[in-house]
Parts: C-alpha cells; structure tokens; sequence
C-alpha cells in the first residue's frame, strides 16, 4: 500500500482553533456517516443560498480519521478533509455550487477515540436521523464498546433511550419495514419487538384491526393490552402475589432469557413498578436478606 499523503494547502498553518474556510472541493461526506443518502437536501440548499452557512460544518484531517478507519481510505482519496457532522450541508453547498463553506476542526474527536459518537450525537440531536439507523449506529457502538450504560453515557442519552433503540432491531424484517415506511409508530415498535419473533405480526395486524374499530390509536393499545393479558394459558398460571392479587392481574411463569435489556423488557410486560422496585431490591440484597423484601 503505498504512504499516505498528508493534508496540504493553507488551511493547516496556523492554530486549528476557531472557524475556518476551506474549499468545498476539499471536503469529503463522512463514510461512516449512518444517512446513506443526501437526496432530501433541496429545500436546505436554497436556504443556503439565501442566508449562507450558519452553523459551520465540523471536520477532521484525512490523516486523523484514517488513523481510525483504514478501511474507509478508497472512499476519501483526492480529499483533505472528512466532515464529521454537517454532511447535509455539505450536500447542499455541493448542490448550488457553493465554493467555499465555514468548517470548525474537530481532531480532538479522533484523540479520544470520540467519531463514531460524535457522529451520531449531531443526527440524533439536529438532525432527527429515522428510527431504524439511528438502532444499527447505536448497536454499533455496544458492540465497539461492550456496554449499553457506557453507550449511553458517551452519547448524553438514558439506558433507557439506548436499549430501546437497539431493541428495534429485534423485529422481524416485515415489521421492520413497516418502521421504514413510517407506518409503525415508536411506541409500538418498542411494544412488539419485546415479543418473539413468531407472535409480532399477528400482535401488529390485531393493532391495525382495533385502530380501525376505535379511531383511537391509543385505546387500540390499551385494549391490544387487556387481550394480551387475558390469553395466559392453564400452565402459564401462577398464584399472584398480594400486590397483583389486589389489581386481579394474572402473573406469567416466566420470562424469555436474553440479554438484560431483553430481560427487562419481557418483564415490564407483566410487572408493575412497584413489582419491579421490589425486585431490584431483591436482586441487590444478599441472599439472607430476600424474605425481609418481599411484599
């Protein structure tokens, strides 16, 4: 392979601090980036053209982000630079030949091994990237760091916020388009991708039918849910405890093993908060102390 070239030209003299102007043709989209495509771009590009630049784009040397991504090298040749967040505008400024954009240097990103995050912080947050790339780029990141807590710490979000991604992808390949095409709200995306595979169209399809019947999406949750928890099966049964006994609500034998956040997903189907409070607290305690916890 032959040596990497080194960023040229007069945008690297001097400090990198602050705002800077460089050359559109110098910049190259982000390969990483979890958009694949910059069609939607129109209406921003002649905002553009009528206000200019408002936010600066943030960017980072050839050398730096092939520092971190080798792989990518074929895809940002003939470039200087690689833009981290703001490839939309990017496009847009490509779009009505707009020479020269504003950037700000974002090396320090690559220093603390902070891209990829980086990335996503700006479309999660700016850009409202769609449901399902937003979970495969955040399942990304669990699976470079090992830990949604720690995902979820580098990224400002809740555990909550990042299990629920991930949980997305759980769904089969049908419902999954479902979410792609816009048809399936979040929250029932998030409902069904708790169940097994097997139960998720049909559960999907009994939805659609109440919604029709109610013209109340969010009745049509509530009954789906009453039916769900009155089809326990004879051997699915299990005496309640007091706190469930007192609301009449059937308790479930058990709950699918996965990873944890599939765990606590097929439990808050059939536990309420305060159930669930006690079982941290049993979870937590010493063995000894469990029958001191209970309700």
């Amino acid at each position: 392979m032959a040596r990497r070239r080194t960023v040229e030209g007069s945008a690297l003299s001097g400090s990198t601090d602050g705002v800077k102007t460089l050359p559109v043709n110098s910049l190259a989209h982000n390969p990483r980036n979890p958009r694949d495509d910059y069609n939607d771009v129109a209406e921003l590009a002649l905002a553009i053209k009528s206000v200019g630049i408002m936010t600066p784009l943030a960017v980072t040397r050839y050398e730096m982000f092939l520092t971190h991504y080798p792989e990518h090298e074929h895809e940002i040749a003939g470039y200087d630079w690689v833009v981290l967040n703001g490839n939309r505008r990017l496009a847009a400024a490509r779009l009505i030949d707009l020479q020269e954009v504003p950037v700000t240097v974002a090396d320090h990103l690559g220093r603390d091994n902070k891209f990829d995050e980086g990335v996503l912080i700006d479309n999660i947050h700016r850009e409202k990237l769609p449901l399902l790339r937003e979970a495969l780029a955040i399942k990304a990141l669990v699976d470079k760091h090992g830990s949604q807590a720690i995902v979820a710490e580098r990224l400002g979000k809740t555990p909550a916020y990042v299990s629920q991604r991930v949980g997305l992808l759980r769904l089969t390949e049908e419902l999954q388009a479902e979410v792609r095409e816009g048809r399936m709200a979040f929250d029932d995306a998030r409902g069904l991708s708790a169940l097994p595979p097997e139960q998720q169209l049909s559960q999907w399809q009994r939805l659609q039918e109440l919604r029709e019947e109610t013209g109340d999406v969010e009745l049509a949750r509530q009954m789906l849910a009453a039916e769900k928890t009155q089809q326990v099966t004879p051997d699915e049964e299990q005496a309640p405890t007091p706190a469930a006994a007192k609301r009449g609500r059937p308790r479930v034998k058990s709950v699918k093993i996965g990873a944890p956040e599939e765990i606590a997903s097929g439990l808050r189907q059939h536990l309420s908060p305060e159930d669930i409070e006690v079982l941290v607290k049993l979870l937590s305690e010493p063995v000894a102390k469990h029958d001191d916890l209970r309700p």
